[in-house]
């Protein structure tokens, strides 16, 4: 019997040989140093000789934990008021490091060496800091790029490779108060393009589905100069917009200046409280445009203003019951977020002026804002695992909405559940309320190869939630899926690898009766020269206004980054779809292309180009029931690091409608800014000529003042 129980142990051991193999980098002390350094992207300041040097000795990707291509070496130190990092990157062939002279958090394409800091060790919460060989930055937490702080970059390219220098101030960041003994996780990853490689300072099994789980660690901070930073920022904004009247004149209004400001306030290293005034809440770059044609659900448009974007993963749950557009014109803004020991919180609160301009003067609904209130509370629990409580409030005049419940992640090694229950009140002016449930439940498994989850979603039709994006109510949802990765053996084969994938789900009415249900068919391929692509097939059913249908789909996508020059994908699906217009309820013959294409000349100018369409003929007579296209073109050049100017001509046939927009930006960091701007959306409308519909001329400035 203990032989049986020792076998047993070794075979669950066996997953984790590439890791026990490797020479696990122990906990280091981070040193501290009297001198900081130059950040000039040199490596020749004294400070990196007391530095603590960390190799990069483990290729990732595409091989598993073996000996990288290329050499890596990371440095770190700090003093009272920042952290030091310096990475130094050999290259044995430096003319084809890739590079490009890019707006912040613009270098996908790049070669790129990046650190993680999980400041509370709790593997599970993470800031993540990426550099391009010129030390242009991309930061962000938990994966939200939005996310952007204040830190000093400079890199160089030289004949033996590139070094990158960083400073990281500790007021741009949040952790726990400061001891010796405290750790923080640690995380270091260089990415090669050209190679596809991906190196790393530690070991990474394929077997544990979370990096988290394998990061390393360091301590040592002491006596560092938390004090309660301060950030001013105050804005002005001036802007003449024009649009056609009730006449169809064009009528174009004087300029106005809209001064606004905002506050930032570090109550602790841990918990930041953010206030606004009169907030600029316009977007310097419009939505790109979708096919809103033949559609049965609401499109989401994703929020893009600074204010709410920072700490925006705190907010979010299974169901989207946080969703920041809805409060449309704050005229005032809160908000707190941060982690106290094991419990993360988040509040919201913002008065929404937008309602009110929906009522003529003589109603009592004119001038009146809306109330929006959100709490969010989460706690970690066992090893890698959370779970939450969500309260969302929408109060106008005497109606409101409030939206409340739990929710949690647990993970379990390579298994994982999340679920979330939630109960909605809803109230009308005329004292009407009626209430409504939600709930959702997910088990996934992700392991080498195999992959695989189920879920299931109940949502009541009297579930409303005004604070957030639930595109449908009044269902029940079944789902699952699988998928299995192959992987070559042979690092000089073209195909890489290729997953076979599956994914099904059912619909039913809160009747139980069978509205919708999908088959999709799937097969992903990965090749050696950063190219993939990816077949599809789905059959399916559709219950709609009383009628049957049995719609169905195949789809093709190509993409590639072989060139630092020229990059890009393209697409088609044909099939059978629904046409949604009840004058004209009929399975259709539909078909649609989708292509991007992205060139870069030198390391200042780009040019973007996407084209979408969507077409549905009639079956028994071939008649066109609509064909939409999209073509969107932004070009960019870029002065420097903090300077560009960029231009974008959209056109959609939907309405013959042409966008142009132009844009000099100036942004030296986070806060502080310049933008002048023109925006001109027009169309034809069976006119000869395209005449406007609607313009704006713009200029914001703001300043940041740190005390």
């Amino acid at each position: 019997m203990k032989y049986l129980v020792f076998f047993i142990i070794i075979l669950n051991l066996l997953p984790l040989l590439p890791v026990i193999a490797g020479e696990i980098p122990e906990e280091f002390v981070i040193p501290r140093i009297s001198t900081p350094p130059v950040i000039d992207g040199i490596l020749d300041d004294k400070c990196w000789e007391e530095s603590v040097k960390l190799p990069l000795d483990f290729q990732i990707w595409p091989e598993d934990n073996t000996k990288p291509s290329e050499e890596t070496y990371v440095y770190l130190c700090y003093d009272s008021d920042n952290i030091y990092i310096a990475f130094q990157a050999r290259d044995s062939e430096p003319d084809k490091i890739r590079h490009t002279l890019a707006m912040r958090d613009n270098i996908s394409g790049d070669d790129t060496v990046t650190i993680y800091f999980d400041t509370y060790y709790d593997q599970r919460n993470y800031y993540f800091f990426a550099f391009n060989p010129l030390g242009i930055q991309a930061d962000g937490e938990n994966g939200n790029y939005n996310w952007d702080t204040q830190l000093t970059s400079k890199g160089q390219v030289d004949n033996e490779g590139y070094i990158v220098e960083v400073s990281l101030p500790f007021t741009s960041i949040k952790f726990p108060t400061p001891d010796f003994d405290t750790p923080w996780g640690l995380r270091i990853i260089r990415t090669i393009k050209r190679k596809e490689e991906t190196i790393s300072w530690m070991p990474q099994s394929r077997d544990i589905p979370s990096w988290q789980l394998q990061e390393g660690k360091f301590h040592g901070f002491e006596d560092i100069n938390i004090g309660h930073p301060v950030q001013i920022i105050p804005v002005i904004v001036t802007a003449s917009t024009g649009k056609r009247d009730e006449e169809k004149n064009f009528v174009q209004n004087p300029f106005r200046v809209d001064p606004g400001i905002n506050f930032k306030v570090g109550l602790t290293s841990d918990l930041t409280f953010d206030a606004t005034i009169n907030p600029d809440f316009s977007q310097v770059e419009a939505d790109a445009p979708q096919i809103d044609v033949n559609t049965r659900f609401p499109l989401f448009i994703p929020e893009k203003r600074p204010f709410f974007l920072e700490g925006q993963g705190i907010f979010s749950t299974p169901f989207r019951v946080v969703h920041t557009r809805q409060i449309v014109k704050p005229e005032f803004g809160t908000k707190l977020t941060g982690k106290i020991g094991k419990n993360t919180l988040g509040l919201i609160v913002a008065s929404d002026s937008a309602p009110g301009d929906l009522y003529e003067p003589n109603e009592p609904g004119y001038h009146q804002n809306a109330l929006f209130t959100i709490v969010r509370m989460k706690r970690d629990i066992l090893k890698d695992s959370e779970i939450g409580f969500i309260l969302t409030d929408r109060e106008f005049l005497n109606s409101f909405n409030r939206v409340y419940g739990i929710d949690g992640d647990l993970n379990f090694g390579q298994y994982s559940v999340t679920f979330q229950g939630l109960n909605s009140d809803t109230g009308d002016e005329e004292g009407y309320v009626k209430s409504g449930g939600a709930y959702k439940l997910g088990f996934d498994y992700s392991g080498r190869n195999l992959s695989y989850g189920l879920s299931h979603t109940a949502v009541n039709p009297d579930f409303e939630a005004q604070s957030g994006f639930i595109y449908r109510t009044g269902y029940k949802h079944y789902s699952g899926w699988m998928g299995y990765e192959f992987q070559s053996d042979d690092e000089n084969t073209l195909l890489r690898t290729w997953v076979p994938m599956f994914y099904g789900d059912l619909y039913y009415d809160y009747n139980g009766t069978l509205t919708e249900g999908l088959a999709d068919f799937g097969m992903y391929f990965s090749l050696s020269n950063q190219t993939s692509f990816d077949v599809y097939g789905n059959t399916g059913y559709l219950k709609y206004e009383g009628s049957d249908f049995y719609p169905s789909q195949i789809e093709f996508w190509f993409n590639s980054s072989y060139s630092q020059t020229i990059s890009g994908g393209f697409g088609f699906y044909l099939g059978r779809e629904v046409n949604y217009d009840p004058d004209r309820l009929i399975l259709g013959n539909s078909s649609g292309y989708n292509m991007n294409l992205t060139l870069k000349f030198g390391e200042n100018f780009r040019n973007t180009f996407t084209y979408s369409s969507s077409k549905l003929t009639d079956p028994l007579t071939d008649e066109i029931i609509f064909d939409v296209s999209i073509l969107r073109n932004s070009l960019t050049y870029q002065f420097t690091k903090d300077l560009a100017f960029r231009n974008i001509i959209d056109f959609n046939s939907y309405g013959d409608k042409l966008g142009i927009n132009f844009l000099f930006t100036w942004t030296p960091n986070p806060g502080t800014s310049f933008f002048i701007g023109y925006d001109n959306r027009m169309s034809k409308y069976g006119r000869e000529f395209y005449e406007s519909d609607r313009n704006m001329f713009f200029m914001k400035m703001s300043y940041l003042f740190e005390l």
